[in-house]
Protein backbone atom coordinates (compact mmCIF):
# COMPACT_ATOMS: atom_id res chain seq x y z
CA UNK A 1 0.00 0.00 0.00
CA UNK A 2 1.44 3.86 -0.92
CA UNK A 3 2.46 5.89 1.68
CA UNK A 4 -0.64 8.40 2.67
CA UNK A 5 -0.36 11.90 2.83
CA UNK A 6 -3.57 12.62 4.08
CA UNK A 7 -6.84 10.51 5.24
CA UNK A 8 -9.87 12.25 5.68
CA UNK A 9 -13.46 12.64 5.09
CA UNK A 10 -14.42 14.94 2.08
CA UNK A 11 -16.88 17.52 2.77
CA UNK A 12 -19.91 17.35 4.57
CA UNK A 13 -21.63 17.16 0.96
CA UNK A 14 -19.82 13.57 -0.06
CA UNK A 15 -18.43 12.50 3.72
CA UNK A 16 -16.56 9.79 1.70
CA UNK A 17 -13.44 8.26 3.89
CA UNK A 18 -10.63 8.30 1.65
CA UNK A 19 -6.61 8.33 1.75
CA UNK A 20 -4.40 10.69 -0.61
CA UNK A 21 -1.60 9.10 -1.06
CA UNK A 22 1.91 11.22 -1.13
CA UNK A 23 1.27 11.54 -4.73
CA UNK A 24 -2.09 13.20 -4.95
CA UNK A 25 -3.79 9.66 -5.53
CA UNK A 26 -7.53 9.24 -3.54
CA UNK A 27 -8.33 5.91 -2.80
CA UNK A 28 -11.80 5.53 -1.25
CA UNK A 29 -11.67 3.54 2.46
CA UNK A 30 -15.33 3.13 3.07
CA UNK A 31 -18.75 4.83 2.78
CA UNK A 32 -20.46 6.89 5.89
CA UNK A 33 -23.65 4.89 7.52
CA UNK A 34 -24.59 7.11 9.99
CA UNK A 35 -23.05 10.70 10.91
CA UNK A 36 -24.35 11.99 14.20
CA UNK A 37 -22.18 15.13 14.95
CA UNK A 38 -20.96 15.75 17.75
CA UNK A 39 -21.57 12.64 19.16
CA UNK A 40 -20.43 9.24 16.75
CA UNK A 41 -20.31 8.12 13.23
CA UNK A 42 -20.63 5.10 11.80
CA UNK A 43 -19.20 3.74 8.03
CA UNK A 44 -18.11 0.77 6.32
CA UNK A 45 -14.32 0.19 5.88
CA UNK A 46 -12.12 -1.18 3.19
CA UNK A 47 -9.05 0.12 3.01
CA UNK A 48 -7.42 -1.42 -0.11
CA UNK A 49 -9.99 -4.10 -0.41
CA UNK A 50 -13.52 -3.82 -2.75
CA UNK A 51 -16.06 -2.84 -1.45
CA UNK A 52 -17.50 -6.11 -1.21
CA UNK A 53 -14.72 -7.23 1.50
CA UNK A 54 -15.73 -3.76 3.68
CA UNK A 55 -16.23 -4.40 7.75
CA UNK A 56 -17.90 -1.77 9.82
CA UNK A 57 -16.49 1.08 12.49
CA UNK A 58 -18.56 2.81 14.58
CA UNK A 59 -16.36 5.90 16.99
CA UNK A 60 -18.54 7.48 19.65
CA UNK A 61 -17.80 10.52 21.43
CA UNK A 62 -18.08 10.96 24.88
CA UNK A 63 -17.61 13.67 27.38
CA UNK A 64 -15.51 12.75 30.75
CA UNK A 65 -15.66 14.76 33.62
CA UNK A 66 -12.26 16.09 33.68
CA UNK A 67 -13.50 17.85 30.35
CA UNK A 68 -12.00 15.62 27.71
CA UNK A 69 -13.65 13.38 25.52
CA UNK A 70 -13.49 9.52 24.89
CA UNK A 71 -13.08 8.28 21.74
CA UNK A 72 -14.78 4.58 21.65
CA UNK A 73 -14.37 2.35 18.66
CA UNK A 74 -16.06 -0.59 17.55
CA UNK A 75 -14.90 -2.60 14.59
CA UNK A 76 -17.30 -5.74 13.11
CA UNK A 77 -17.26 -7.92 10.68
CA UNK A 78 -14.42 -9.13 9.81
CA UNK A 79 -15.87 -12.82 8.51
CA UNK A 80 -16.09 -11.10 5.20
CA UNK A 81 -12.60 -11.38 4.38
CA UNK A 82 -13.15 -15.28 4.35
CA UNK A 83 -9.78 -17.58 5.13
CA UNK A 84 -8.44 -14.18 6.48
CA UNK A 85 -10.88 -13.21 8.90
CA UNK A 86 -8.85 -13.79 11.77
CA UNK A 87 -5.95 -12.47 10.67
CA UNK A 88 -7.30 -9.21 9.47
CA UNK A 89 -9.03 -9.21 13.08
CA UNK A 90 -5.23 -9.60 14.48
CA UNK A 91 -4.25 -7.23 12.66
CA UNK A 92 -6.61 -4.18 13.21
CA UNK A 93 -6.43 -4.87 16.55
CA UNK A 94 -3.06 -3.81 16.76
CA UNK A 95 -3.56 -0.91 13.56
CA UNK A 96 -5.67 1.09 15.41
CA UNK A 97 -4.04 1.54 18.86
CA UNK A 98 -1.46 3.23 16.25
CA UNK A 99 -3.87 5.25 14.54
CA UNK A 100 -5.94 6.32 17.19
CA UNK A 101 -2.95 7.08 19.39
CA UNK A 102 -1.73 9.60 16.59
CA UNK A 103 -5.13 11.32 16.64
CA UNK A 104 -4.83 11.63 20.35
CA UNK A 105 -1.39 13.58 20.32
CA UNK A 106 -2.98 15.46 17.08
CA UNK A 107 -5.85 16.46 19.67
CA UNK A 108 -3.57 17.44 22.69
CA UNK A 109 -1.57 19.64 20.31
CA UNK A 110 -4.72 21.67 20.08
CA UNK A 111 -6.05 22.32 22.95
Amino acid sequence: MAKTRNAAFAALADPTPEKIGRDGTRHVWGSLLELNPPNAFAMTWHPGQPGEQATRVGVQFVSMADGGTEGRLAHSGCEVQGDRATDARNGYDGGWQVVLAKHAEKAREVR
